[in-house]
């Protein structure tokens, strides 16, 4: 994943492309009560024949990438306390 977009302090994109399917995420920042908010959009379309023949069965990843998001969100978490 890169960086297509960012907009310090409010929102990043990140793009990828891989084994035939175009990925987007999208992590936005906002004020709330306690601290901050961080919403997190991602998506992945299959753009290659091979991948869309493949897609029905992306659910069976679903695990995988909430495991591979939460261990980003922590890591983030981490560096975001170590620079206050």
């Amino acid at each position: 994943m890169t960086f297509a977009e960012i907009d310090p302090g409010s929102r990043f994109l990140l793009m990828g492309h891989s084994h035939g399917t175009n990925y987007r995420s999208e992590h936005v920042f906002s004020d709330c009560s306690d601290g901050t908010r961080l919403e997190i959009s991602f998506e992945g379309k299959p753009v290659s024949p091979v991948a869309r023949l493949m897609s029905p069965l992306g659910w069976l990843m679903c695990g995988s990438l909430q495991n591979m998001l939460a261990g980003d969100l922590a890591d983030m978490k981490s560096a975001v306390e170590r620079s206050t």
